[in-house]
């Protein structure tokens, strides 16, 4: 039974990774790393043919782990964005131990208990498999770099590509147990079909999502382009009215004309931010000064700016002064400091935006960058969806964050 449960692994393995390999080069070519994907998975399978096939054909087999290594390095890299550097190192140390392994041998075929035959790792081999280890360790940490910085989808695929890898290694430790003279069933390896699948879905499930949040997008421009089309009516149509009702009240007590006036200037407000929110616009990215931005949009608040002097930011001028002149509005409705920090990360510059007011209710938090969710009683409600539109322009993001000392902090990632 347990011979059975081996093979049959192996055997899904082989044809699970031919299956997923030829899928990956005929209809999803265009998905990031999926190339490199799809001869790291060709690898796999080919390696998992010499566990079923002792003998010749099986040692040369094992002698392909440091080749296949170096091109889930090379996946690794395109998938994260980072680290291409390392690709060419990656196959020359991978080609190298490959090689040596080849001509000096990898081990040898022992007999083990339920398995039958199983490969033990000597001599050369011993460092092909290492340095094959070193190269996976190498390209999970490419990939856990970029999990730090990931938000999102985005985020959510990197986690299971970083889940998936962690599988793969911990089935691969099967083959340590021989190396070990421990002589015990090599369970690990059962799980190595569960791993070219997962990794293959990983990726995929991202590029799926993708789509699916591109059709949002479609569905999404559609409706505020509607909405601007009635904003600009409501526009036109509130002008006269609003202009014959503060004519009404010049007569009126000083009270009365004070109260009118700042309705109607609530009004102005959301008509002014309905439109800015509907409207189609672009945007015109610059490297600029950080600090420089921020002092302008404080004007005469009190903002204290902790900001190196050095560090810039790529980024519209005009819509970034819009973004942190409604941060900061709603910072000051709420009363207490306002602070600016700001953060450097090898892909992207975090700006946080914090007050020490009342902060969020929790009642809001899940919808706070939607469109008429107000923090304060005075807003229209718009402004932080307004901030979220023009991050999502710059191909960045807001959120809210938990900031020590801080009772509400909100953080703009703009790309490097």
């Amino acid at each position: 039974m347990g011979q059975t449960a081996f093979q049959a692994a192996m055997l899904m393995t082989v044809v699970g990774s031919a299956i997923l390999a030829a899928f990956l080069l005929l209809r999803a070519k265009s998905a990031l790393g999926s190339q490199p994907l799809a001869a790291f998975l060709t690898h796999v399978g080919l390696w998992a043919s010499g566990l079923l096939i002792p003998g010749d054909w099986g040692i040369t087999m094992m002698t392909l782990e440091a080749v296949g290594a170096a091109t889930f390095v090379h996946f690794a890299a395109q998938l994260s964005q980072r680290g291409t550097r390392f690709i060419p190192p990656a196959y020359a140390v991978g080609g190298a131990a490959t090689a040596a392994a080849y001509i000096f041998g990898p081990g040898e075929f022992v007999r083990w208990p339920v398995t039958g035959m199983f490969f033990r790792h000597d001599g050369a081999g011993l460092v092909c498999a290492g340095l094959a280890m070193v190269l996976a360790a190498g390209g999970q940490m490419l990939l856990m770099a970029a999990w730090r910085d990931a938000r999102g989808l985005r985020r959510r695929q990197l986690t299971i590509v970083i889940a998936s890898s962690g599988l793969g290694l911990v089935s691969v430790t099967g083959l340590v147990l021989p190396v070990l003279n421990i002589e015990i069933y090599p369970w690990p390896l059962l799980l190595l079909p569960g791993y070219v699948a997962l990794l293959t879905f990983g990726m995929l499930r991202y590029e799926l999502m993708a789509d699916l949040e591109r059709l949002r997008a479609d569905a999404e421009r559609q409706r505020l382009a509607e909405l601007g089309a009635l904003a600009a009516t409501i526009a036109h149509d509130l002008r006269n009215p609003l202009n014959i009702i503060t004519m009404a009240v010049a007569g009126a007590e000083p009270d009365v004309r004070s109260e009118v006036r700042t309705q109607i200037k609530r009004m102005e407000a959301l008509v002014r931010d309905l439109l800015d929110y509907a409207k189609p616009w672009r945007i015109d990215p610059v490297v600029m000064p950080l600090a420089d931005a921020v002092a302008e949009a404080a004007g005469r608040l009190k903002v204290e700016c902790d900001i190196a002097d050095d560090l810039e930011i790529r980024a519209d001028p005009l819509r970034l002064h819009q973004v942190l002149v409604n941060l900061f509005s709603n910072a000051t409705a709420s009363g207490g400091r306002i602070a600016v920090m700001a953060d450097s990360i090898p892909d992207a510059v975090l700006v946080h935006v914090c007050d020490d007011g009342p902060g969020i209710p929790d009642a809001i938090r899940g919808t706070l960058f939607q469109p008429f969710i107000s923090r304060g009683p005075g807003g229209t409600g718009l402004g932080l969806a307004i901030v979220a539109k023009v991050m999502a322009a710059h191909g960045g993001s807001v959120w809210l964050a938990d900031r020590p000392g801080w009772s509400a902090c909100f953080t703009l990632r703009f790309p490097a």
